[in-house]
């Protein structure tokens, strides 16, 4: 206040000095004096109160920003020298948050498993993460696209977005050696200031995908085939009979016995092809019931004695322990034994024997069938167990069989988390089973 009237007395002086000079002593009476003091007081009074309202909205605007930097801890307590000291550390603290969730958002990038690039306006190319870098080379920065890139699928989808702003997915196929299938999907970004990415491109690979379609489509079409076959045949001596030849008993009886076949192939085609599809269904859920595999095994043997007998061979089962147990489904076990030895029938030499060893090895257990045959060739046998394969010696043999036998053996070893192994030599063929086993002796 002492401040205020002081102001108000230095500024009237001038004042007073001013009218004294212009009017003399009549323009100081008393009433002047007081209207002028009264003046430079409000006027000083106002001059005042800007200076502290200038002061105090400076000072929250400082509140307002150490809150906005340190998260709402103000230091009300502190000096002014002291906030701007604490202030400065909580811009350091903010400044750094902000790099390390830049640099993490930048990690998450470079290990997405999908190809990823950034690209300009100008079709060059900003950063690529680690997958980019496997696909189209080490160095991509401020390369051209289409100096990295081959396949024209992916510079017209890029192309479409830069001048329409709409994302496009599109497939891409990258052809060679390794060839394989890729889902583009290109996404346009808003100009922002000091930003040069206009595009986001990745690349996803559904290379395993388009091989299980693939499969479908070739599975349907083989099942389609197989299923038509005895279809066509059966039609066809229908016809005959109809026509006249069911008056020729010799004939007649001739067609009946080939209709029979193609009806009993068909039936073994279903049938595999439902077992199949059971199974395939049933791969997610674990076979956990204790199966005793001696009986198994012993219950299998007697059940194609009969079919081995009719060429002459017989069927010899070999323990190293006889108390064993599998974990597994013994509906599947018993499929699988049954699917191995079949074949050991239908495609070994007749009159031979065929043996069967079941040997413990630590917590896994190995069941081998073996068969004296023409053996198979090594190129087929990586292909044994793929749907409606049959190799050439079991073409050659003319044996019926449907193709999808050895596929359901390995659907079965695949559920119950064991492994198949084939050998061949010149005249005998070993198929070995392993796994886990329950109980040790």
């Amino acid at each position: 206040m002492h401040r205020v009237l002081w102001l108000s007395l230095l500024g009237i002086l001038p004042l007073a000095a001013a009218l004294f000079t212009l009017y003399g002593t009549a323009a100081l009476d008393i009433y002047s004096l007081v209207l002028l003091m009264l003046s430079a007081f409000v006027g000083s009074f106002m001059l005042q109160w800007l200076h502290f309202s200038r002061e105090a909205g400076l000072k929250s605007a400082a509140e307002d920003l150490f809150n906005l930097i340190d998260g709402g801890n103000s230091y009300p307590e502190q000096s002014m020298p002291d906030r701007l000291t604490s202030f400065t550390y909580a811009l350091q603290r903010h400044l750094t948050n902000q790099e390390q969730r830049l640099q993490f958002r930048l990690l998450i990038l470079e290990r997405l498993p999908d190809a990823l690039l950034m690209i300009t306006e100008n079709y060059r190319i900003i950063r690529g993460n680690l997958a980019a870098r496997h696909l189209f080379g080490e160095q991509l920065e401020e390369k051209l696209l289409s100096a990295v890139v081959r396949q024209p699928e992916i510079l017209q989808a890029v192309t479409a977005t830069l001048q329409t702003q709409l994302g496009q997915t599109v497939e891409v196929h990258f052809a060679g050696g390794n060839e394989r299938y890729y889902q583009l999907i290109t996404e346009p970004i808003p100009e922002l200031p000091g930003a040069r990415t206009r595009l986001i491109m990745t690349l996803h690979d559904v290379t395993e995908q388009k091989k299980s379609e693939q499969a479908q489509a070739d599975f349907i079409a083989y099942a389609s085939h197989e299923l038509n076959t005895p279809l066509t045949a059966l039609q066809g001596f229908i016809e005959t009979l109809q026509s006249g030849a069911q008056n020729d008993p010799a004939a007649r009886q001739r067609f009946l016995g080939i209709m029979q076949d193609q009806a009993e192939r068909m039936r073994r085609l279903i049938q595999d092809l439902l077992s199949l599809s059971k199974l395939q269904r049933n791969l997610a859920t674990p076979a956990q019931d204790h199966v005793p595999l001696k009986p198994l095994v012993d219950k299998i043997t007697a059940s194609l004695s009969l079919k081995a007998a009719d060429r002459g061979m017989t069927i010899t089962a070999t323990w190293q322990y006889v108390e064993i147990t599998v974990m597994g489904d013994g509906d599947e076990l018993a499929q699988l034994l049954q699917n191995l030895l079949d074949n050991a029938i239908k495609y070994g030499n007749e009159h031979t024997e065929i043996t069967l060893d079941v040997q413990q090895q630590g917590d896994y257990l190995t069941l081998s069938i073996s068969n004296t045959s023409d053996g198979i060739a090594a190129e087929d046998i990586p292909r044994l167990t793929e749907r409606f394969f049959r190799s050439r010696s079991a073409r050659n043999s003319k044996a019926p069989g449907t193709g999808l036998g050895l596929t359901i053996v390995r659907n079965i070893i695949e559920h119950h988390q064991g492994r198949l192994d084939v050998k061949s030599s010149k005249n005998l063929v070993t198929f070995t089973v392993t796994l886990p086993a329950v109980t040790i002796p």
